[in-house]
């Protein structure tokens, strides 16, 4: 909201002492986004007036004025069409620079000397008028200094108002806060209207709208001069605040909104009718609006009608048939307090922008409607005549509830308390009635009535800090007198598992959960994936089931972008169709040369057990089984596995089918893993440290026999689920399938490593274990050929 520092004085003369303004705004609460003078520098312009126009034969609408400026007289030549004799306007002598760089300089003009030039509002840099010349008041000394005439000297300051502090929109509701803050007194409002006439106006509210109309004001006016023109210091202030003229009395309600926040609207008696009556639209009901639109109503907007006939949306805009125009005679100005509910949303329903509107949804005085009747019908009885008649009221002011300040609430919200007497200053000074509660000692403080934010005693408190100012709340160190309690260690946190893949050479990427519907049917085979009801594009319509599909995209981006070897991970949450859980998913991904450019020309592309190893170190805690997969969608059948965790699959891992990869642009193979992140987590165990032993390691070979369908990794557990202590690792260390073993049939060679704990092993315990693990063996998968 834009606020002139000459209007706040109207009502904060003191305003004009404070220093550094636009801190104590912004150290309070009330931002200030910019900074600026009232206008461009004007120096050397004046105000002349026009005492002579002569036609000049042969130039069209040009004319030859003689005008006087003070003690100097000068001729120019002009072809504005409000150019009038006896008028006052801008005058630009010969030597004098434009705002917008133009160095005016005496010219011949249809071969007459023009010294200088009559200057329009929009070359003045006062806004984009420029049909006509900027006419000055009457009362305007010829001569004067334009920058002192228009008080050009004025600060303008944008301020970004918050939508709790609707008391903010207004010069007065400005200079109150002011007052506050600086122990200043504002000048108080005149609600006084005499009334010159006995016209009066009907008024009624529709019980169905009382909720939404608490109060409403109508004053008539008759005789007004509609066509006069808006005085020019009112324009001036109207254009610092953002607001362009339109007509007198139009500007005059604007006016008035602007300076003490109440917006008002005039009605054309003659199309209004004799009565008013506020209720709600019916079913289907259409009105046009003041700017040409036509408005389809809904049963829940608010109209004020005039003989029972449409003639404004309430708090939004008027309609066209009943808007003032330059030939009205008689008015009636309206002045209401509608309920915040009741508006909140009309101006985007109906597409339209409303200053009124944007007050009535932050909440308006309930007390201001007769003050800025007053304030307006002054302003039209001065400028455009009339008689004022008498003033109709319906409905009053609700009254504001009280909010207890607890003794010591503020001590406990700020960690500082100011005395009870200076809190109950400062809530005064706010507006707020006080008063003590004996018992308890608490303060009771009944806010104003422009005050709708403040509810509760933590509203109170937050007043008192922001007077008081933030930079007065001391630093003082928190006292923790609680005790720490027990907390498990988590077993594979979320960070940690980013910095273990950051540190294996992976970047971590972070892609959108919505993907084309095409990726849940390459890469999971998923025909009908949960989609979006709204999507902002087909390209992201469905919601993912797993991180693959972004992986691989990501990959192939990069690749396109001139990358040699990519390495990327995710770690994000899924959303399985059927399924109410939404897992947290890591996918990690590796495609292309594992090692740098090297002299001695040895390149290998990241494969199955270069991922692996990633798998393996990553969840170190955790004891996975491979078992081999040949069934997933977007996995190489000879190169992948299922992850297992007993019998629960929580994952997979392999390298992605050659086809999905051409499909996806992928000039390398692809080796992948992903796993369900929180099952791995709950199960994981602390890595544990035990002596290392300093006796040898003994090593026996196992030829099995088996058929060509049972795994390697089958043999290994038959082993190991025996649980021997002395075993330390089983290897497989060779496969062969050919005529020696038969069809149908495959030799596997299995290395077991032994070592004692506390002695040597001795040949007769090294037997009886390799005997323990063949009969394992054969009893599960295979027999024993031979052993070394």
């Amino acid at each position: 909201m834009l606020v002139s520092v000459d209007w706040i004085a109207d009502y904060l003369p003191q305003v004009r002492s404070i220093e550094y303004l636009p801190h104590l705004f912004t150290d309070h609460g009330l931002e200030v986004e910019s900074c600026a003078a009232a206008g461009p520098d004007l120096a050397g312009l004046v105000a002349a007036r026009v005492t002579e126009v002569k036609s000049l034969a042969g130039s069209g609408k040009a004319r030859l004025c003689s005008i006087e400026h003070g003690s100097k007289s000068s001729q120019v030549v002009c072809a504005a069409a409000n150019l009038a004799n006896r008028g006052i306007y801008a005058f630009a002598p010969a030597g004098t620079t434009l705002p917008d760089g133009r160095r005016i300089e005496t010219a011949t003009v249809h071969g007459q000397r023009s010294e200088g030039m009559l200057c329009s509002a929009s070359e003045l840099g006062l806004g984009d008028d420029c049909s006509g010349l900027l006419r000055l008041d009457k009362g305007s000394e010829p001569g004067t200094e334009l920058s002192r005439l228009l008080a050009l000297d004025d600060q303008v300051y944008d301020l970004a108002i918050t939508p709790n502090r609707g008391d903010w929109l207004s010069m007065r509701g400005i200079a109150r806060e002011l007052a506050a803050l600086r122990k200043f007194r504002i000048k108080p409002l005149k609600s006084t209207i005499t009334a010159g006439g006995t016209e009066k106006i009907e008024v009624a509210i529709d019980p169905d709208a009382r909720q939404a109309c608490l109060r409403f004001c109508a004053l008539p006016i008759s005789g007004v001069k509609a066509d006069v023109a808006t005085p020019l210091w009112m324009r001036e202030r109207l254009r610092r605040c953002g607001v362009r003229p339109v007509s007198v009395i139009v500007d005059i309600t604007n006016y008035a909104m602007l300076a003490i926040g109440q917006p008002l609207h005039a009605f054309d008696r003659q199309q209004l009718g004799e009565s008013i009556t506020v209720r709600f639209a019916n079913r289907g009901e259409r009105m046009e609006l003041l700017d040409g639109s036509e408005a389809k109503l809904s049963k829940d907007m608010l109209l004020v009608c005039g003989d029972h006939k449409p003639a404004a949306i309430a708090g939004v805009m008027g309609g066209k048939t009943s808007g003032v125009s330059l030939a009205t005679e008689n008015i009636v100005l309206e002045a209401a307090h509608f309920s915040p509910a009741a508006i909140r949303g009309k101006t985007r329903e109906l597409n339209v922008n409303s200053e009124a509107a944007f007050r009535f949804e932050r909440g308006v005085d309930p007390n201001l409607p007769i003050a800025a009747l007053a304030l307006a019908a002054r302003l039209i009885k001065k400028i455009c005549g009339g008689r004022i008649g008498s003033l109709t009221e319906v409905g009053a002011a609700p009254a504001a509830g009280e909010v207890k300040l607890a003794d010591g609430r503020v001590e406990k919200l700020l960690g500082f308390s100011p005395s009870r007497s200076e809190n109950a200053a400062i809530l005064r000074r706010l507006g707020c009635t006080v008063h003590g509660s004996k018992p308890d000692k608490a303060l009771i403080a009944r806010p104003p009535s422009w005050r709708f934010d403040i509810e509760r005693a933590e509203d109170l408190v937050e007043e008192i800090v922001r007077v008081l100012g933030y930079e007065s709340v001391p630093t003082t160190m928190p006292q923790f007198t609680g005790r720490f309690l027990p907390c498990p260690e988590p077993l594979l946190a979320p960070t940690a598992a980013r910095r273990h893949l950051a540190a294996e050479g992976f970047f971590e990427t972070v892609t959108f959960s919505f993907v084309p519907p095409a990726w849940e049917a390459d890469f999971y085979g998923n025909s009908k994936p949960l989609t979006l009801a709204n999507p902002l594009s087909e390209e992201a319509s469905a919601m993912r089931s797993g991180l693959l599909a972004s992986l691989v995209a990501g990959a192939a981006y990069n690749f396109s972008h001139s990358q040699r070897s990519v390495r990327l991970f995710e770690l994000s949450r899924c959303f399985p169709a059927g399924s109410s859980n939404q897992p947290r998913m890591l996918a990690a991904l590796a495609c292309g040369p594992r090692l740098a450019d090297h002299w001695d020309g040895c390149e290998r592309s990241c494969d199955f057990f270069d991922i692996k190893a990633v798998l393996v170190r990553l969840l170190a805690g955790c004891r996975i089984d491979f078992r081999k997969e040949s069934s997933h969608p977007a996995l190489h059948p000879g190169k992948a596995a299922r992850l297992m965790l007993g019998t629960r699959q929580i994952g997979i891992i392999g390298e992605i089918r050659p086809q999905l990869a051409d499909r996806y642009a992928l000039p390398h193979p692809a080796a992948v893993f992903e796993i369900d992140f929180d099952a791995c987590a709950t199960v994981m165990r602390l890595a544990s440290a035990k002596p290392q032993s300093r006796l040898p390691l003994v090593r026996r070979d196992l030829a099995v026999e088996a058929d060509a369908g049972v795994e390697a990794g089958q043999l290994v557990e038959s082993i190991l689920m025996l649980a021997i202590p002395e075993i330390f690792a089983v290897d497989v260390f060779d496969v062969y399938a050919g005529e020696q073993v038969g069809a149908g049939k495959k030799s596997v060679g299995l290395r077991i490593t032994m070592q004692g704990a506390e002695a040597n092993l001795v040949d007769e315990r090294i037997d009886a274990i390799v005997e323990e693990a063949a009969a394992s063996l054969a009893k599960n998968h295979a027999t024993i050929r031979r052993g070394s």
